[in-house]
């Protein structure tokens, strides 16, 4: 997939309007985290290695968090109310996901998404690993580990998360991903993040796929029966379309250009703008814009320069 970054521009859907002023709120005072590379800076890479790094080896769930104590001003009493029904919202996901995880035993997502990634840097000039590895993550010092003992080349870590939303009506796939220069290449322009080496390229993007056909309202004990279905192949289908395009969007971002130093990114004259979230360890809403719309999905670049599909 070859696209110009920043170019191609859609209409996206309605959203309630408390969740649009809270997002423009968030996005009003947004400092990047996105750290961009220049063509040129790909050109001195030298030879790079790519690892695609697992945290989890099943499929992972999520809860709509209690904001008692943000609806009350905070306290003692309302912070033991939200952890008590966070965790109550928790053990009934965990309970709800068994047969989802069952279904998914043998499927390799790490796996799959490696096989995507070589083939959609084929066509990235600098960044075309001449093998993806896929490996376990075991504490925050493993990562560092393996850039370190890279040899000397370059290396492109793909840290994957895979989860279905609260509600179970969603597959999540979201990466973070780093791009650490070799031996001493490009010392003089390479940032830092938490529990990483250098880098010179930073981002973290997503991609939310739908049960294809669904219709009416299910509960997530409902919805985990039919993602676990023929063997699991619903939820297979979604996790394939997802790692899929999530490739081709690493493959884009590290080509895509940065906005003026030290700004958010911002929409661009006649670029639709939508709601869209970033997932980690909190899940935020902000509003960005569509950045590209093509295949069943919508690319929404938000502030901070992270890159999220919704499927359509």
């Amino acid at each position: 997939m070859n696209l110009i970054p920043a170019q191609v521009f859609g209409r996206g859907g309605s959203h309630a309007v408390f969740l649009a002023a809270a997002a423009m709120l968030f996005s009003g005072c947004t400092t990047p985290i996105r750290v961009p590379i220049s063509s040129d800076s790909r050109t001195q890479l030298g030879a790079v290695n790519g690892i695609v790094g697992l945290r989890q080896q099943e499929i992972g769930t999520s809860i709509n968090r209690s904001n008692v104590s943000a609806a009350t001003g905070g306290g003692l009493i309302a912070a033991i109310v939200d952890m008590s029904v966070d965790n109550a919202r928790a053990k009934k996901a965990e309970s709800a996901v068994t047969s989802v995880r069952d279904a998914l035993v043998n499927y390799q997502p790490g796996n799959v998404l490696a096989g995507d990634l070589q083939k959609a840097l084929a066509s990235v000039p600098g960044v075309n690993p001449s093998h993806v590895d896929v490996r376990q993550i075991i504490d925050p010092k493993t990562t560092g580990a393996w850039i370190q003992g890279s040899g000397g080349a370059s290396v492109l870590l793909v840290t994957l998360d895979y989860k279905l939303s609260p509600n179970f009506d969603s597959i999540i796939v979201s990466a973070e991903v780093s791009l650490h220069p070799g031996g001493d290449r490009l010392g003089k322009i390479a940032q830092t993040k938490s529990d990483l080496p250098p880098l010179v390229y930073y981002n973290v993007l997503s991609c939310t796929g739908s049960l294809p056909g669904l219709t009416g309202q299910q509960t997530p004990d409902g919805m985990a029966r039919l993602w676990a279905a023929n063997g699991g192949q619903p939820a297979r289908m979604v996790l394939d379309a997802g790692l899929q395009e999530l490739a081709a969007m690493i493959a884009y971002d590290l080509t895509a250009p940065a906005p003026p130093e030290g700004e958010a990114y911002k929409a661009p004259d006649g670029a639709e703008k939508r709601l869209a979230t970033v997932y980690g360890t909190m899940d935020t809403t902000f509003q960005g814009y569509i950045e590209h719309k093509a295949d069943g999905w919508i690319w929404v670049r938000l502030p901070a320069g992270q890159l999220s599909a919704v499927a359509q």
